[in-house]
This record gives structure tokens, sequence and C-alpha cells, in this order.
């Protein structure tokens, strides 16, 4: 917690410290959950290491359009960074290939890092050893700050019909309940659940406030352009780092949805003035 407070943990710290942790604890010359592991990762977590350097699929620009910026040096530099470590398993156990143990393995104190979703921690209010969260680490020292992601599959969206007459008086309703809800309900699930329950000492409830302020939501992911959300995660399920194929392959289709989704809001906006 002392680097994420010194803007000095990066991936490369990060995959540095794993690489050091593991090992063959039954000798078998194989490896399994019966062993030690600097990091337990699930395909999430490959989106999650572009969007932590600031990246995403896609974004809006200030023209009020979705465009694709998946293909950046910094955003594969990333993810290779992190394929680096994941890809390897005498260092980083895969739920995904080896069946979920991991639960019984982080408590065992066979695990480092353990990469999921934050609720995961409800899981571990009875573990006997201690442990605290932290931010998905920095691409590096200069970046400003930490992102996090808020995965697509997760989010929960509210659609207002084309035939909707009173989109003003909608909109004013839509943002009244979502007031409320920030009111009420964030801080219910933040202070009496995460903090008050599941956390286990201050610095963690400071981790959590850096988690939750810098949250990420790429809108590339959100509508599945180019289906890259997938594409990403199949890159770890089938062991490859070849970014650049798996790119050109669905580029065409990218930017068809991207140009779908635009023309879709223009028509929207056109219609509501």
């Amino acid at each position: 917690m002392t680097l994420v407070r010194k803007h000095t943990w990066t991936m490369d710290n990060f995959v540095r410290m794993a690489r050091q942790v593991s090992s063959d604890l039954n000798g078998d010359s194989k490896f399994d959950h019966n062993d030690l592991y600097g990091m337990c990762v699930w395909q999430d977590g490959m989106l999650a290491a572009i969007n932590a350097a600031g990246g995403r699929i896609g974004r809006i620009n200030e023209n009020g359009e979705i465009e694709l910026t998946l293909n950046t040096e910094r955003n594969v530099d990333m993810l290779m960074k992190f394929m680096s470590l994941v890809c390897d398993r005498t260092v980083a156990y895969s739920i995904y290939h080896s069946g979920d143990h991991i639960e019984n393995m982080f408590a065992n104190d066979q695990v480092l890092f353990y990469n999921r979703y934050l609720n995961i921690v409800k899981k571990y209010r009875n573990m006997e050893t201690d442990f605290g969260i932290l931010p998905f680490p920095l691409y590096e020292e200069a970046q400003k700050e930490y992102h996090t992601t808020v995965h697509a599959y997760g989010n929960s969206f509210i659609c207002v019909p084309l035939v909707v007459e009173d989109v003003e008086m909608t909109g004013i309703v839509l943002e009244d309940m979502s007031c409320e809800s920030v009111y009420i309900i964030t801080p219910a699930y933040y202070e009496i659940s995460l903090q008050g329950k599941l956390l286990r000492d201050n610095e963690s409830s400071e981790m959590l406030d850096i988690i939750l302020s810098t949250r990420l939501y790429d809108v590339g992911a959100s509508y599945q352009i180019g289906t890259y959300n997938e594409r990403i995660m199949d890159m770890f399920r089938n062991n490859t780092t070849d970014f650049a194929s798996m790119y050109k392959k669905f580029e065409k289709i990218a930017l068809k949805d991207v140009e779908k989704i635009n023309e879709a809001f223009s028509e929207v906006l056109g219609k509501n003035g």
C-alpha cells in the first residue's frame, strides 16, 4: 500500500513481485491447485489492465461521437506486460483453465494477489489471515491517476423509448432517482457493508477510496464494439499474445459498429432537437 501512496505501484512492480512468490509446494514437478502462486487471475483482468493504463476500446470524442481507441502503443504494451505474467502457469493460477479452487487457495495462503471483482471480499469475511485490497497497477509512475474498470456486464442501464414525448421531464425524474440512490444506497454499501463489515484495516478503506473515485467506464466494452471485449479475453483463454492479428481481423466489424451507433444517436438527437 506504500507503493500505491507513493505512486510507484506500476505494472512492472506488480509483475516483479508476483514472480518472486510461486513454488511447487508438494514437489511433484507440476503446478496445480496444491501449489503456491504469485497471483490468481480471471479473464476479465485483460481489459482491466488496458483500462488501468487509461485506455479504452472506445471513447466519446469532443464531438459527442464514439470512436475506436483500442489499438495504441500504450494499450498494447500494458496488455503484454500483464499477459506475460498471466500466461505463465507456474506463476499465475488461471480460474478459467484450472477450475474454481481459488476461494480455498486464497484462504489457505496459496496466492499473493487475487485479481477479481470487488464484491469477492465478502467471501473472505471469516478468513484467518489478514488481507487488503489494492487498485489495479499504473502503466508507469508518470500516469496521473489510477483507473478502475467497471465491467460492462455488471452495469445497469435505463433505456428511454423513442415514443416518449416529454424528454425533459423524463430526464428530470431519472436524474432525481439517481440522485437519491447516491445519497441512500451508495453510502449504505460503502460505509456499512464494505468499510464496516468486510474490510479489516484503515489502509484498505483508503485503497477503497482510490478504487471507487477512479472508476472508468469503457463505452467500447459496453457496446461490445467489434466484440473486442470478448476477443481480448480470448487471447487469455487461448494463451496467445498476438494482439495485432486479433485486432486486424475484427477492425472492419468494429468500425461498422461505431458507425451504426453514432448514426443511431444522431437520429435520436435529431428527433428530440
